[in-house]
């Protein structure tokens, strides 16, 4: 059969039309009998001889990238039939191939297959050839790391010259995979992730990428069979500037101007002129704009504008003896060049030389001090630390005798009264206005704990008759160095996220000590997750009382361990508050009003954090805390997170991730922004609409990223509208700069406040005991 499909692609290449061609192969590929292949051909053309000259296929066939089921050959161009075999050693599945790349598709995972050629040529057919074996990927085999990246050509953009676009070339591994992933991060563009196809070339284009911007790739293989990745690797490039592509400067705005310098100075009377020059650029622009002013403004600045073709002007001031700033722009039809700036100092009694002297004689000891200075902080920083290293070793070799010699520890041990102490003699106090001294804390009883670290209820004295409840966190004995750098950059963090209604406030530290401690406000009323599932089985509770509920409702009132929290609860939400959970049976009523306000003042503390560039990292309910009146705040966005919960987070590393709350740009590349937040906050919107069940309940956590790349995302819970469901999964695209802000979050769920009426309510309440059988609070 091969011989006719030659035999006609030969006569349609060259006597009539290759597609006619094309058309008769495709025909007789697919036919089993000499009268099928006939029919294919028997009214087109008359019958021909097949002209079989000794000629060499010339096909070179090597391996330009593979995957489980897939095969892409490089080959030398030209027209060829091909015929494939595999193990058996039968050829089969022949096809036309016009080009220098084929593609073979279908294939068996860890499979060998060879290809036979034949090359059709105006004078003929040629002599087959037959290639080496090329084995397709196993199944469940770890794509290799790229080796290479590099950026080839950067070129504005056709459509629109204000843009770049990069060609960027890519070497893979020695496995070759097909299939890649890349993102990539620009300054002002955010985040954005790509599939590749490199069946036919290692190379694709970034587009839209603005002039002198710095810009980070991060490519991983895929095996698109099993959803294995490889190792990321990270390149990062700078875009020419517009001048650098464009030479013009109609388009883009010149250069700094270079060699900005004050010369020829003289002085009469009460005023001095002097000669300001600068270099010639390049490319000369329309005109320059010089700043003079005083630097104690104590007299208006003055302008002057010259011509682009001149180098120099003379200017003349009025004061002498006090410091000058001047400034210098270039301007044209494409823009203005960055300000260019010096200080000069006139002094009309003496000539420029001995100004310039007396300028050296006073800064040199001024840098003389300034490194004596440095210097000697250094040597007491580095002294610190040894001392500091020194005092741990000690206190972890020696418990009981730091326990003795510090008073602090004991009341650690035993509570004590606080009358006696002097607040205002203690010597540990800094200046520090977040540093309280530690006698003005009661510590108290254990709230929680996780690994490294521990929670105590605490009296915080403000002054001799007043004493405020607080939470205390604070390191386990013998903390690692990396526990104690990570706990004082938590500290830091709080520092700098200041106040805020639906944010947790530090209210101080102590950082005197060998064991440093976090003082937060303390929120009487526990963590949102336990609050929500408290009310959930009060919910549950009332309906088996009432008989009104369904079959599904039934399973749960026949056992009342169907909704209970297993063994193991503590350890998956965060029971800060365990001494305090009385005050949770409060007989008030859960309305949509409550749930909405939740997502709303969550929201309105996001959009602080974002907006301060504090990225959280772990937004959930369990991190979420409710005081008096219902308000709530966000807890927990420094880098301590495993203080009070131990098996949600897988383990990588020295780390912990909470899987099922984070992005899939987090998942697969450890990438955490604002963006991956929004994801988060979709999570934490569907805890509230469900009172606090857990996310993906039917889908195990090594399955997940699998599901959530193939488009999977939570269905609608029943009890939720459709308006509110819109919210979550805008927040769960897959593209993080489409998800929306928290700043549009928060208005988008303002407008669905007013909007609440008996009728058209977001979240049914009643509803939620119709929720699918299996509401599995724990995996």
């Amino acid at each position: 059969m091969i011989y006719f499909i030659i035999f006609y692609l030969f006569i349609g290449t060259f006597g009539e039309t290759f597609d006619r061609a094309i058309q008769i192969a495709e025909c007789i590929v697919n036919c089993n009998t000499d009268s099928c292949q006939n029919d294919c051909y028997k009214n087109i053309y008359p019958q021909r001889e097949i002209k079989k000259i000794d000629l060499n296929a010339n096909f070179n066939a090597t391996l330009h990238c593979r995957d489980v089921n897939f095969l892409s050959i490089l080959h030398n161009p030209g027209l060829f039939v091909i015929e494939q075999s595999a193990a058996n050693r039968i050829w089969n599945n022949a096809q036309v191939i016009n080009g220098k790349i084929s593609l073979f598709s279908n294939l068996y995972p860890g499979s060998n297959y060879r290809y036979r050629t034949h090359r059709v040529t105006g004078d003929g057919i040629s002599q087959p050839e037959i290639s080496s074996w090329f084995t397709t990927m196993k199944l469940d085999s770890e794509p290799e790391q790229v080796k290479e990246i590099f950026v080839n050509n950067t070129l504005p953009e056709r459509m629109n010259s204000k843009y770049l676009q990069a060609e960027v070339i890519f070497k893979p591994a020695e496995d070759l995979s097909c299939f890649y992933e890349v993102l990539s991060w620009t300054r002002d563009g955010g985040l954005s992730i790509g599939n590749i196809n490199a069946t036919k070339s290692f190379k694709f284009y970034l587009h839209g990428l603005d002039y002198n911007q710095n810009n980070t790739l991060i490519i991983s293989a895929k095996n698109e069979g099993f959803s294995l990745s490889s190792k990321n690797l990270t390149y990062s490039f700078i875009t020419p500037t517009c001048l650098d592509v464009h030479q013009n400067l109609t388009i883009c705005p010149p250069n700094a101007v270079d060699g900005l310098n004050v010369s020829q100075i003289y002085y009469y009377n009460e005023k001095c002129n002097f000669t300001i020059s600068w270099d010639k650029p390049d490319l000369i622009p329309d005109n320059y704009t010089i700043q003079i002013f005083t630097f104690d403004k104590s007299d208006e600045p003055q302008l002057i504008v010259v011509p682009g073709e001149l180098t120099e002007v003379i200017v003349s001031i009025n004061k002498t003896g006090i410091r000058y700033m001047i400034s210098i722009i270039a301007e044209s039809h494409g823009g203005t060049s960055p300000p260019v700036s010096i200080f000069r100092t006139f002094d009309r009694m003496k000539n420029n030389s001995i100004s310039v002297f007396k300028e050296v004689a006073i800064v040199s000891p001024i840098i003389i001090l300034i490194i004596t200075l440095i210097a000697t902080i250094l040597l007491y920083l580095r002294h610190r630390k040894n001392k500091e290293i020194q005092r741990q070793n000690n206190y972890c070799s020696n418990l009981k005798e730091t326990i003795n010699l510090n008073p602090l520890y004991k009341k650690y041990l035993k509570p004590t009264s606080m009358t006696d102490n002097k607040i205002d003699n203690d010597s540990l106090l800094t200046n520090d206005n977040f540093e309280i001294r530690p006698v003005q804390l009661q510590i108290k009883d254990i709230l929680g704990s996780g690994i490294s670290g521990v929670v105590r209820l605490g009296l915080l004295k403000i002054d001799q008759h007043r004493s405020i409840k607080v939470a205390v966190k604070m390191l386990k004995d013998c903390s690692s160095s990396e526990e104690i750098r990570n706990f004082h950059q938590e500290i830091l963090i709080m520092k700098s996220a200041g106040i805020h209604p639906n944010i947790v406030s530090l209210i101080g530290c102590c950082t005197s000590n060998i064991r440093p401690m976090l003082v937060v406000e303390y929120c009487s009323r526990g963590d949102l997750q336990s609050f929500l599932r408290d009310k959930w089985e009060k919910i549950l509770s009332e309906s088996c009382k009432n008989k009104t509920h369904d079959k599904s409702s039934n399973n749960a009132c026949q056992n009342p361990n169907y909704f209970s929290l297993s063994k193991g609860e503590n350890a998956t939400s965060n029971q800060l508050y365990d001494v305090q959970q009385g005050l949770l049976d409060k007989n008030e009523e859960l309305t949509v009003e409550n749930l909405l306000s939740f997502a709303q003042q969550v929201a309105n503390g996001m959009e602080y954090l974002s907006l301060n560039r504090i990225v959280h990292r772990d937004l959930a309910a369990r991190n979420v805390l409710v005081c008096d009146e219902l308000t709530v705040k966000i807890s927990d966005f420094g880098l301590s997170r495993d203080v009070y919960r131990e098996n949600v987070y897988k383990k990588e590393g020295s780390g912990k991730l909470p899987l099922k709350w984070m992005a899939i740009e987090a998942l697969t590349h450890q990438i955490y922004t604002t963006q991956s937040d929004v994801w988060s906050f979709g999570i934490l919107l569907w805890e509230i609409v469900t009172l606090g069940c857990n996310p993906y309940p039917e889908i195990p956590t090594n399955m997940l990223l699998h599901f959530l790349k193939s488009g999977y995302r939570m269905p609608k819970p029943s009890n939720c509208s459709q308006e509110l469901y819109d919210i979550m999964i805008a927040c769960w695209n897959s593209s993080p700069r489409n998800r929306p802000t928290f700043t549009e979050l928060k208005n988008s769920l303002d407008k669905l406040m007013p909007t609440i009426t008996d009728k058209h309510e977001y979240i049914n309440i009643n509803d939620l005991i119709q929720v699918p059988n299996k509401r599995e609070i724990l995996e």
